[in-house]
């Protein structure tokens, strides 16, 4: 039996990339507690149980059992009550802090079934052998930006894949989607990152209603003033340099759309979350 957690939230990345994961868990043969226990406040986790020697894999979620045959997933979101039940199983899982569980609900990427089966494909099987290799050179330059992007695959391929085979404009869009989150603080025009992807400006537009419920100006601009928020609560930079950080459109503009998303001003924000 192996049990191996590993705490990488404090390791510095290379990238902007905003799914960072804060701890990575592998474990060999284990058999459970079973003792219900309840999740952290602020983390989710990502697990991924490989192989057992049961043909059934129990959990009980918030009193809900759920039975599943190995291979399966289980996304235990915060607070949540959780017991597992059964033998010995192999097991690689990640985690995130509760404040990227956010970054995944803008993308639709909350899993309406948390538990669930899947089939071993190439691709799942060429992922899970990169995350072992990964997470035997932790330290190494830009590995821990690959682990990032490696468990975000895991996790998209697990509970998406299946949603978005069934339309590439969908995978499409959440791709352009994640490239905003990546660079809203640049200069670009939407139609062309719209064209870029094959997309006309109307049917960019349409495509994107039918992921978002806002539209991608509003979303741009949404990602832009969340970044402002966290730069007035921890750093002493000047508004209109934090508005010239984020590629904002005028100090003035800044101020009113700030305003109207957290109902103060730049400055009184600033002095209430920096007093807490």
């Amino acid at each position: 039996m192996e049990w191996l957690n590993f705490d990488i939230g404090h390791i510095s990345r290379e990238e902007k990339f905003p799914f960072r994961v804060i701890m990575l868990y592998t474990c060999s043969n284990m058999v459970l507690k079973q003792i219900a226990r309840k999740m952290p406040s602020d983390r989710f986790e990502v697990n991924i149980r490989l192989t057992s020697e049961d043909a059934i894999c129990t959990d009980i979620l918030n009193g809900k059992v759920c039975n599943q045959p190995f291979p399966n997933v289980i996304c235990k979101l915060p607070d949540q009550i959780y017991q597992g039940r059964g033998g010995a199983r192999s097991t690689i899982a990640f985690a995130y802090s509760a404040e990227t569980l956010k970054q995944f609900e803008m993308l639709g990427m909350i899993p309406e079934i948390l538990c669930c089966s899947f089939s071993m494909t190439p691709r799942i099987s060429a992922l899970v052998a990169e995350f072992h290799k990964l997470r035997t050179e932790l330290y190494s330059p830009g590995v821990a930006d690959r682990i990032d992007w490696i468990c975000f695959q895991l996790f998209r391929e697990l509970y998406f894949k299946d949603r978005e085979n069934a339309g590439d404009d969908r995978e499409k869009i959440k791709n352009i989607s994640l490239w905003f989150q990546l660079h809203y603080n640049k200069s670009f025009n939407i139609e062309e990152i719209a064209r870029a992807h094959g997309y006309s400006r109307a049917s960019f537009f349409r495509k994107w209603k039918e992921t978002f419920d806002v539209t991608p100006v509003q979303y741009l601009i949404d990602l832009k003033l969340k970044a402002a928020a966290k730069l007035l609560a921890e750093s002493t930079e000047s508004i209109s340099g934090i508005a010239s950080q984020i590629n904002f459109s005028g100090l003035s503009a800044f101020y009113r759309r700030f305003a109207e998303k957290y109902g103060c001003t730049p400055d009184i924000y600033r002095k209430r979350e920096q007093i807490k």
